[in-house]
């Protein structure tokens, strides 16, 4: 079995020179969508990769900014109940940020089952 015109099988990239073409088009067609898939998969997976990662970054600056306000809190005892505000805000908002990574991406549940015929 030759491979499909101009596209090497180990990489799905543009074949060396001197490789043989392959012949019948319509493999070449779903070979290229095949490709195409694959690279709609990978790119979903970076996008959840990286929405994961950014929530861990959030969280970080989270804890952060939960220490400044509370050590602010225990300097000036006064303003203690009023800086429990933003931290609740800022703890909803991280709740809905983890969702969004862990569970839900793109309106889809965040699952790595694939589904091919």
């Amino acid at each position: 079995m030759r491979p499909p015109s101009g596209v090497c099988y180990c990489h799905l990239r543009p074949a060396p020179r001197g490789m043989m073409i392959m012949e019948d088009p319509e493999k070449s067609v779903r070979l290229a969508e095949l490709a195409q898939i694959e690279q709609e998969e990978r790119d979903r997976a970076v996008r959840i990769a990286l929405g994961k990662f950014n929530f861990v970054l959030h969280t970080s600056m989270w804890l952060s900014g939960c220490a400044f306000l509370l050590v602010l809190g225990l300097l000036m005892r006064s303003a203690l109940p009023w800086l429990m505000i933003p931290v609740a805000l800022w703890t909803a908002a991280l709740a809905c940020h983890g969702y969004r990574a862990f569970v839900r991406t793109d309106g889809k549940r965040n699952t790595q089952a694939r589904s091919h015929d």
